[in-house]
């Protein structure tokens, strides 16, 4: 595979949120209710969030028709995925990676996430938040069939939220403080939450997963879900070649747009980028080394701000290694590598130096803390003498090779060497063994990508006693107070919060913030339009959501 990292949020924090561990401190996923708005246009643009807490707005069918789909369509499609998913039940499913796309293809969810940024009905054609976000009310949508041909009803809803609730999966923890979900009559159904939930309409979006809605015939091998397509085992190769057909008994019939969809495998980017030469697949996610070779072989280039890189401290209480017990141990580190020059080295102008764990355009960013640990290697010294190693002293870091991590993990341990402390790597050769050596806690640090999302579910992942990112399981208390108390509020008196613990969490050094890198897509010309991509959509992993593309026009 090429150097560089999969900037495509799919992979980067997928390995993590597939390991799931159980409940933390609040639930919610992605961009919502308490965003602060930014631009939003085409391909690589960032959308405007939306405050979508209540709505009653246009259907998903408006959105299709107004795209000029078709549900008569011959075109067809394949996509490179990275990955594939262990069971073809969403409910099973982790929202990182392709899992999104494999489920997304076969499962409408309760509220969708377009585009433009907004929040539209699916499943659900209104929904409430209230009681302090505590109460979350949705009507389900009258008439809809699963592929099995069965109807689908609000004790369907209740029983896949059940299921989500106990499932172990990442949306089990969004949903962690879920403390009833009940069907009020024919087409409502009312979740209580026990505390505060920000948030709530991005954790039943296509991104979040926890409202796709599953029928009575879903197994690991067969989908049986509402959405446009499903697949067909006929065709299919688990683990190589996923083939999707249309649903007969999709209620919106305008966005069957393709008579196919084939989700092909592969396992690196660079026998995704020969294939997509080749003509075997219409689309892939790439990574900055490609790029060049992309415009050479006519493929069109679609980028935007997608994840964000850190080195994390995760035994930053000194279990293994007593020096990272010390804040100024930690900043020294934090002052002593020269993030601009290694983005621009790694990622040319497809990364910028970020010292929080935040980007433009979410939640908690705080524009005047990017760079408040400007490369000061003199000043990274001095606090190492403060701290009472004036000499350094010596850590381990993980770096998975199939990730592409390694000349940024490099890169790190030579700067660091200039300020005294020796940094030895433990190189995995598959990411699912750094995963099991992060959970094992055998080691104190690692270096990694995290895909970009909004304040009240990026706690979630790394701030809590359990979260996934916090492997060492210690506690935070003033974190957690304070974004629970955000979580209650909304607009800008949220947001003040959640800024306060960002920029607490980033004095603390706890993660140290590397860069900002954009996800880069690559397409044959001619095969799709209306490709868009963003921080926040297609997914919060950037599991494509085809929903919106078209074939192109004859």
């Amino acid at each position: 595979m090429n150097v560089q990292t999969r900037e495509r949020r799919r992979r980067l924090v997928a390995v993590l949120a597939c390991m799931s561990v159980g409940p933390v401190f609040l639930s919610a996923c992605g961009s919502g209710s308490n965003s602060p708005a930014s631009a939003s246009s085409a391909a690589t643009s960032t959308p405007a969030a939306s405050s979508a807490a209540t709505n009653s707005g246009n259907s998903r069918s408006d959105i299709a028709k107004s795209s000029g789909s078709s549900s008569q369509s011959t075109a067809t499609i394949t996509i490179g995925e990275q990955g594939s998913p262990t069971t073809m039940n969403p409910e099973k499913l982790d929202n990182g990676g392709g899992d999104t796309q494999f489920a997304a293809l076969a499962y409408d969810t309760l509220i969708r996430y377009t585009p433009e940024g907004t929040y539209v009905p699916d499943l659900a054609t209104t929904w409430k938040a209230s009681n302090g976000n505590k109460t979350f009310t949705v009507k389900i949508r009258p008439g809809v069939r699963f592929s099995d041909g069965a109807t689908m009803t609000t004790q369907d809803v209740v029983d896949t939220i059940k299921a989500e609730k106990g499932s172990g999966t990442t949306c089990a923890t969004y949903i962690s403080n879920l403390t009833s979900v009940s069907a009020t009559d024919a087409r409502t159904v009312v979740m209580h939450f026990s505390s505060p939930t920000a948030d709530l309409p991005a954790i039943f979006d296509q991104n979040g997963m926890c409202g796709e809605i599953v029928g009575k015939k879903v197994s690991g091998t067969h989908t049986d879900g509402t959405g446009p397509y499903k697949l067909d085992a006929s065709q299919t190769v688990t683990g190589s070649t996923y083939v999707y057909v249309q649903n007969p008994y999709y209620w919106n019939t305008s966005l069957r747009r393709f008579k196919t969809v084939t989700l092909k495998v592969f396992t690196d980017t660079t026998s995704a980028f020969n294939a997509l030469r080749d003509g075997q697949v219409d689309y892939i996610t790439g990574d900055a080394t490609q790029v060049s070779a992309a415009k050479s072989a006519g493929m069109e280039v679609y980028s935007a701000p997608g994840s964000w890189q850190a080195l994390w401290l995760t035994d930053f209480r000194g279990t293994l290694v007593p020096a990272l017990a010390k804040k100024k141990v930690r900043q020294a580190i934090a002052y002593g590598i020269d993030r601009a020059a290694i983005a621009k080295a790694i990622y040319g102008d497809y990364a910028k130096a970020n010292d929080e764990t935040q980007i433009p355009g979410y939640q908690g960013y705080a524009p005047k803390y990017v760079d408040y640990f400007h490369y000061n290697p003199s000043k990274a010294k001095q606090l190492l003498s403060e701290a009472g190693y004036p000499h350094g002293f010596t850590f381990t870091t993980i770096a998975s090779r199939d990730l592409g991590f390694d000349p940024v993990v490099q890169a790190v341990v030579s700067q660091l060497s200039k300020i005294g402390i020796t940094v030895k790597i433990k190189e995995d050769p598959t990411h699912n063994e750094a995963v099991v050596d992060l959970f094992n806690r055998k080691y104190p640090s690692f270096v990694w990508g995290f895909g970009a999302l909004q304040m009240p579910v990026e706690a979630t992942e790394l701030f809590g006693p359990k979260a996934l990112f916090n492997p060492f399981h210690n506690p935070e208390p003033y974190m957690v107070k304070t974004i629970n108390k955000a979580n209650a509020l909304s607009g800008a008196a949220a947001n003040k919060l959640y800024q306060q613990a960002e920029i607490f969490s980033l004095k603390q050094a706890w993660d140290i913030g590397l860069f900002e890198v954009d996800s880069i897509n690559f397409a044959r010309p001619g095969k799709v339009d209306q490709i868009k991509i963003g921080p926040r959509y297609p997914a919060g992993d950037l599991g494509i959501d085809i929903a919106f593309w078209s074939p192109p026009a004859s």
